[in-house]
């Protein structure tokens, strides 16, 4: 988990990927299943400690930076990705 946001009542969890070359695809296709099952258990602990239940409302967002070989970046954000 790299940044934990609040708005009002929703809490953003945000995974941000970076990739220098798209040799091994573009970077939020490396949040698969075992990265979202592992966030969704860190999400869990951070809002029982935080706020004493899990039942809040909340989202997962990827941000995907795709950096070329000019050094141009490529921001995608994919809110509620999972």
């Amino acid at each position: 988990m790299d940044l934990i946001a609040q708005n009002k009542n929703m809490v953003c969890f945000f995974e941000i990927k970076t990739r220098r070359s798209i040799t091994y695809g573009l970077p939020y296709e490396s949040v698969h299943r075992h990265k979202q099952r592992k966030l969704r258990q860190i999400a869990q602990v951070f809002l029982k400690q935080r706020f004493g239940t899990v039942d809040v409302p909340c989202r997962f967002d990827v941000i995907s930076i795709a950096v070329d070989a000019c050094g141009k970046e490529q921001l995608t954000h994919l809110p509620n990705a999972f």
